[in-house]
């Protein structure tokens, strides 16, 4: 199961951004957010995201029921993230 990063990025003088990204290790988070920014501060988090927080998230943003199935069967496919 990959872990969850929360990085935090400076991209300009006055402009910082916070970003999670899932990645096995530091170094892949580092290297996703590469080209972003100077990177800040990483630190392992726990992973907060839900499929069910995801369907909610999708039904409340009036997606159809056919596209919330196929995410949902591939949130389920790819259960190791959530």
């Amino acid at each position: 199961m990959k872990k969850c990063f929360e990085l935090i990025i400076k991209d300009s003088i006055t402009s910082c951004f916070m970003v999670h990204i899932p990645a096995e290790n530091k170094a892949k988070a580092l290297k996703y957010a590469e080209g972003n920014g100077e990177v800040v501060s990483c630190k392992e988090v726990e992973w907060r995201l839900g499929r069910d927080c995801v369907i909610d998230a999708l039904v409340k943003s009036g997606f159809g029921q056919t596209e919330v199935d196929l995410i949902d069967r591939l949130l389920q496919e790819y259960h190791d993230y959530f």
